[in-house]
């Protein structure tokens, strides 16, 4: 995983197709702000930072450069918009949540 860039990074992630056809998948990136206070109940817990798909067919295996952006980790305030948090998980998932997410921390 790439450190954000400003406001741009990717994640590369491999993809394996465990089925017996072919078939396509959404790698989702979400971000997960650490350290916020508990004067920031207002953030989500978890936000979506980009996404790409794979077409696969039975048994193959790809490599998945997923886009991204760090905005949604950026709270605004009267100076301006900031980091939410200091650093944040990066998950490469399926879904939001997904206990089988490939993680990587990030300083923001």
């Amino acid at each position: 995983m790439d450190a954000p860039e400003g406001d741009s990074f990717t994640g590369v992630v491999t993809v394996t197709n465990t089925g017996s056809r072919a078939g396509r998948h959404v790698v989702q990136l979400y971000g997960r702000p650490t350290g916020i206070d508990a004067a920031a109940d207002d953030f989500p817990t978890r936000v979506l930072l980009g996404f790409a798909t794979v077409d696969l067919p039975a048994g193959a295996s790809a490599r998945v450069t997923v886009p991204a952006s760090a905005r949604p980790l950026r709270r605004w305030t009267p100076t301006g918009f900031v980091p939410a948090s200091p650093t944040a998980v990066i998950e490469a998932a399926s879904y939001a949540g997904d206990p089988d997410a490939a993680v990587s921390t990030v300083t923001l």
